[in-house]
Parts: structure tokens; C-alpha cells; sequence
């Protein structure tokens, strides 16, 4: 990877941590998660071999889809924000859930 390709998916990384801040209020958590798993993947760019890490890669996002299921049939989207002064629909949940899970298979789509 080149360093033009660092940039992009820094600003990437940038736009979506600001984008779901201020959509979705109470995502500290996961933008931190999202922030180091940034960081991890510039510092292990070279040794990462895309054949090697995509079956590990594909069975998270199937376990992602099963905590999206989960996180659906508890009524989470209602009970989590609520202590950080947030509030979401269930078809925001939903639209946020979907989209994270599309940018996963785009991002195991192109290694």
C-alpha cells in the first residue's frame, strides 16, 4: 500500500467517525475501536497476507450479523443510548447495523 492509499482511508476512517457521532450520538465506543483498528492495520500493513486473514475475517462478520440479531430481538437500539443522552429508531439501528455490515464485506470484497 501506498502512502496515498494511508490517506484516503485515514480521511475515510475520518468521515466516519465524525458521521456517526453526529448521526448516531452515542458511538464513542465504537469509533475508538474503529480508530485502533486503524492504527493496528498501518503498523501491520506488510505482514498481513489477505488469503491468510479473510476466512478468520468472514467468520467475524458472520458472528456480526448474529449480534446484529441479537441486538434486534433485545430491543438494544432502545436501552443503549439512552444513559448518554441518545435516543434511536429502530429503522436507525437498523440502517447503521446494515451499513457497517456492507463496509465489511466491501472491505473483505477488496482486501
Amino acid at each position: 500500500m501506498g502512502w496515498g492509499e494511508g490517506v484516503r482511508d485515514g480521511i475515510f476512517v475520518a468521515h466516519v467517525v465524525v458521521g456517526q457521532a453526529i448521526w448516531m450520538g452515542a458511538t464513542q465506543l465504537l469509533s475508538a475501536g474503529l480508530l485502533i483498528g486503524y492504527f493496528v492495520s498501518i503498523a501491520t500493513r506488510s505482514r498481513n497476507e489477505t488469503v491468510a486473514v479473510l476466512p478468520a475475517y468472514l467468520l467475524a462478520i458472520a458472528a456480526r450479523c448474529l449480534h446484529f440479531t441479537e441486538e434486534h430481538l433485545s430491543g438494544f437500539e432502545r436501552q443503549f443510548p439512552k444513559p448518554r443522552g441518545s435516543e434511536w429508531s429502530r429503522g436507525r439501528s437498523r440502517v447503521f447495523n446494515r451499513l457497517w455490515l456492507a463496509v465489511f464485506v466491501l472491505a473483505a470484497l477488496g482486501g
